[in-house]
């Protein structure tokens, strides 16, 4: 009776702990991902599409034409805050009780509350992403809370391992194409055309066959060198000769459509600034 009551217990007890091991996993997998898109979000921080002073803000939301464009924007860098540098405290609903929120409602609270709070704090080195997940520091024999320290140790993962999985992940997804970090780093709104576009690191969309016939698009890259004729928005491209297909020419002239600013998928004719390799 004794045995039969001791391995139920037993049967119990590995079940419950399979579960647990099961939901650590889970957990893991979303803390991954969490720091994966944390990361993607700091790196925004750092580029031309964060908005840091109360000035560029204004100057690049009055430019945008749509609400839903706005919208998206101010949602956007709120996020940037959010995910990728300060934090929960940052953020703000995007709606509540069947409201939603406005993209000038959200422009005031990243003005008057978002930017302040970035003055008072330096900008770190990782997204804020908390790796707790319900999986206890202490752990006392006999318990649950044991339980959780044994699953937690046979996940056989550190937080720093699921970190350097995160950004191995993120990198192979960049490389596969699966992903296109640069689009994320752009301005919401192409440079001004004129003498100050002189230099501009650019890069412009091309459509290449391969051998088969088979289309691909291919971004180029080096600077604009001058303005051919600003009505029509043309200018002469002086190109990276290390990635100049054989037989195109080294500079040429191409138009800087507004409409094809950084497009969310690339196409013909696209054009963005140049971040590096």
């Amino acid at each position: 009776m004794r045995k039969a009551y001791d391995d139920a217990l037993a049967a119990q007890h590995q079940d419950t702990l399979e579960r647990q091991k099961l939901a650590v996993a889970k957990e893991m997998e979303k803390k991954g991902e969490e720091y994966i898109e944390g990361c993607d979000y700091l790196q925004r921080w750092h580029s031309d599409r964060c908005w840091k002073t109360k000035e560029h803000t204004l100057e690049v939301y009055n430019s945008l034409t749509s609400e839903s464009a706005k919208l998206k924007a101010v949602k956007e860098q709120i996020l940037i805050r959010r995910k990728g540098t300060i934090g929960e405290e940052s953020g703000h609903k995007w709606s509540q009780n069947g409201y939603y929120f406005t993209s000038k409602e959200l422009l005031d609270h990243f003005i008057h509350v978002v930017l302040p709070m970035e003055k008072d704090r330096d900008v770190p080195t990782e997204p804020p992403v908390e790796f707790r997940g319900g999986i206890s520091d202490q752990h006392t024999l006999g318990t649950m809370t044991d339980l959780e320290y044994i699953n937690n140790n046979q996940s056989g993962m550190s937080i720093e391992e699921i970190k350097a999985n995160a950004i191995k992940e993120r990198e192979r997804r960049e490389h596969e194409g699966e992903t296109d970090r640069d689009t994320n780093l752009q301005s919401n709104i192409p440079p001004a055309f004129d003498d100050s576009l002189i230099g501009f690191k650019i890069e412009y969309c091309f459509s290449y066959d391969e051998e088969d016939g088979t289309p691909y698009l291919a971004w180029c890259d080096e600077e604009v060198v001058s303005i051919v004729n600003e009505r029509t928005r043309m200018v002469m491209i002086k190109w990276n000769k290390e990635k100049v297909v054989k037989g195109d020419a080294l500079e040429s002239k191409h138009k800087l459509l507004v409409s094809r600013w950084n497009p969310r998928i690339a196409r013909m004719g696209a054009w963005r600034a140049f971040v590096g390799e």
